[in-house]
Parts: C-alpha cells; structure tokens; sequence
C-alpha cells in the first residue's frame, strides 16, 4: 500500500522585511514529504535530497554529529520533530534555535524555518547540506573551523555569513557547493 505524499508549508509568512544580515525575506515554499517506513516512528524524510556523503566521512564527523543529536533532543520535548534529508538527521521547528544550525550530520531549523524554504533562491536545506559535506570533509576540525571563519567575518564585515567567512561562501552559491573554487 502506497502513502500519498503531503504538502507542509514552512517558513515566516507575515515578514515582509529583510531577513538576517540584511538578506531578503524567506519565501515559504511547500515541502513534498513521504513517510519512510523502514525508519518508523513517524519520520519523514524530504525528497529535495541529492545523493548522502560518505560513510566514512559521517564516521569522522561523529564527534560533532554527537554534539548536534544532543542539541536536537534538547528541542524534542518542546515540539521539535526528527525528519531525515540533506544529508543529515534534521530536527525541524526547535524553538532554541536561530534560524539553522548544522552540527556534524545533523541540522536544527527554528520554527520559521524549514529544509524547503528559500533564501535568495536556494531552499535552506541545500545550504546547510553543504556544512554536513564540510564536516565530512574536517571532521572534529569543522566546529573550530566555522567558529574562526564566522569570527574572521564578523570582525571585518560586521556579519557571520559574510564573503571572509570560508565555510559560508560555498553554501552561499547558487548552487550550493561546499567550498566556493577559487580560480587558478
């Protein structure tokens, strides 16, 4: 027996202005869902998802993957969901979280937001996929890595997503890359 996928809207519908760091407003997109019945449990997971990482990649990131399983079970009480796709465990509508959030291979979206929803073109999901295929790539080096490049940006831009922060530029591609390829 087949389960018909449903359609959840996601995303701010009232804002009207710029979103964080002076970007444009989110656009609410639909997210096309179907229950994955190997999983159970009521999890779901999103069909916008390319091809997964490596698994010896997600090994060498399970330090952080630990660190963000924690974070996402702090949410679940408080109305948190587990969903799976863009490469990671996703815990969608956790109210301690700003905006979103990957840590190792997993990702933590607040209540505005959501795997589907678009920022300048690119649904959030995508971009965050690139942080897990990051931490793939660095493993334990990943949190230190973001933390440095967000603190490069701040100081000198004012923002943490901004052009000096390495780990963000790529993500920020349309498409979304894990590293922006610098030319030779």
């Amino acid at each position: 027996m087949s389960i018909p996928p449903i359609s959840v809207p996601y995303g701010n519908q009232s804002s009207n202005g710029p979103g964080l760091d002076g970007e444009p407003p989110l656009t609410p997109t639909p997210a096309r869902i179907e229950p994955l019945p190997d999983f159970g449990g009521g999890a779901e997971r999103h069909h916008s998802e390319p091809a997964s990482g490596s698994a010896p990649g997600k090994l060498w990131n399970l330090p952080n993957t630990v660190v963000g399983l924690l974070w996402g079970a702090v949410g679940l009480p408080f109305g948190a969901r587990v969903t799976f796709g863009n490469n990671a465990i996703q815990f969608e509508r956790h109210p301690f979280t700003f905006s979103a959030v990957t840590l190792g291979n997993t990702i933590s979206y607040n209540r505005d937001m959501g795997p589907e929803v678009e920022q300048q073109g690119v649904p959030i999901g995508l971009h965050e996929r690139q942080h897990t295929l990051q931490g793939e790539l660095l493993g334990p080096l990943y949190l230190p890595s973001n933390i440095l490049g967000g603190l490069i940006a701040l100081l000198c831009e004012g923002r943490w997503h901004g052009s000096r922060n390495w780990n963000e530029s790529g993500p920020q591609q349309n498409p979304p890359v894990p590293w922006k390829k610098t030319r030779q």
